[in-house]
């Protein structure tokens, strides 16, 4: 029996040792796959460069200048500056810098500056800027060649990039400071016309006249007249102008006066001065509508005349646009206290326009027509005004103008079968 177990056990490790020699062997799972080694990398240097040295840029140089002037903003007198900057010819910076000496770029330069510096001062006024009213000044503005060119070679010598201008000032005949002190310090009231389509001695009348208003007081309490104003001659800038005396046409001073009387009278009239003496004139002219809305001259006989009644004088100021015929009169002074209430002409009683008139005009061709003026039917107007001041009184007034039928008016030649004999 032992003899059997013992073949038995024989024959079972015989039959295992030749399975293990057939069956494929197979890698024990808890050994890790072998990778092959790589051949180790050689490092890459990079190839050497030799650095092209880089030459710095120059400094420029520029030239800066300051300018101060006083100023009227909000009742105060306030100092605004302005800069402006100029480069140096970088050519002439570098020539100047090596050498040590001013060279020839900057000194003409220097030279130029110089010359566009040298402008005409401007007398105060004020300026309307969006909204607001700013009175400004311009002084005569002069560069300091020697002082100026000292604080060059200075800065060529540090090597700096700004230097400043050395200025001198002379301020205008009127200035800022002046109107400041005799109380001009706020915008009190406007009014405007428009002259556009006037023939040219019309244009040159309404230029004369404006400019002998512009930049005058009136004085607190006074009474403004029109024609103590105004000095009517040629050697103010006056021209003949077309006049309708009777049945002739003929030419004197005048012809465009009255486009500056309306205006004052509308910028006094809207500020709520109190008018003293107001004239129209005998029929309805188109240049001086709203029908009613205006006031005549004719010395002596018919004046404008309005009286200040505010704190401070007033300082009038005309502004003229020719490109689109507007003619504007200003007042400033002190803060207007009061409110201005103004209706619509209230027109009544119309009459029909008279039938055309033809005159004789030697400067007119036989056979052509100039028209003079254009026919106005006649009426009657009324303005009310009611003028509100800040203590709580009210001042009303009415306006009432009486216009007579008026025919249209054409010059032609004296020998026209039109005009009557």
């Amino acid at each position: 029996m032992q003899f059997f177990t013992r073949a038995v056990l024989l024959l079972v490790f015989l039959c295992s040792v030749a399975i293990g020699q057939i069956a494929p062997s197979e890698p024990s799972p808890l050994e890790p796959p072998v990778t092959p080694p790589t051949a180790p990398t050689l490092p890459i240097e990079p190839t050497p460069t030799n650095p092209v040295p880089t030459k710095p840029l120059p400094m420029p140089l520029e030239l800066l200048i300051v300018q101060q002037e006083p100023e009227i903003r909000d009742g105060q007198i306030i100092i605004a500056q302005t800069e402006q900057r100029i480069m140096f010819p970088l050519a002439s910076v570098i020539v100047s810098r090596e050498q040590q000496r001013i060279s020839n770029g900057l000194e003409n330069t220097l030279l130029q500056v110089e010359k566009e510096l040298k402008n005409q001062s401007q007398n105060a006024r004020f300026y309307r800027i969006e909204k607001n009213w700013i009175a400004k000044q311009r002084s005569q503005w002069i560069l300091d060649i020697p002082a100026t060119r000292s604080q060059l070679e200075i800065a060529l010598q540090q090597k700096t990039a700004v230097v400043k201008a050395v200025l001198r000032s002379q301020p205008p005949q009127r200035t800022v400071q002046d109107l400041f002190n005799r109380g001009i310090r706020y915008y009190f009231g406007s009014g405007d016309s428009s002259f556009a389509g006037s023939p040219s001695y019309r244009v040159q009348n309404i230029l004369a006249a404006s400019q002998q208003l512009d930049g005058q007081f009136i004085e607190k309490n006074a009474v403004f007249s029109f024609n103590s104003r105004i000095r009517l001659s040629q050697k103010a800038g006056f021209v003949l102008g077309n006049i309708i005396r009777g049945v002739r046409l003929t030419k004197e001073i005048g012809g465009g006066i009255c486009q500056v009387s309306t205006t004052v009278w509308r910028a006094a009239y809207q500020a709520g001065l109190p008018i003293v003496e107001r004239q129209q004139h005998s029929y309805r002219v188109a240049y001086y509508d709203p029908a009613g809305y205006e006031a005549t001259v004719f010395a002596p006989s018919k004046d404008l005349k309005f009286r200040n009644d505010t704190a401070a004088p007033l300082w009038i100021q005309m502004e003229m646009n020719t490109q689109t015929g507007k003619l504007e009169t200003h007042f400033f002074g002190v803060r207007s206290e009061r409110a201005t209430t103004i209706s619509q002409p209230q027109i009544s009683n119309e009459r029909p326009a008279l039938p055309d008139r033809f005159i004789p005009d030697p400067e007119v061709q036989l056979g052509d027509v100039k028209i003079v003026s254009g026919a106005e039917k006649g009426m009657q107007t009324r303005i009310d005004r009611t003028v509100r001041y800040q203590s709580g009184r009210i001042r009303k007034d009415r306006t009432q103008s009486r216009y007579t039928p008026w025919g249209a008016i054409y010059a032609v030649h004296p020998r026209d079968p039109r005009v009557k004999k």
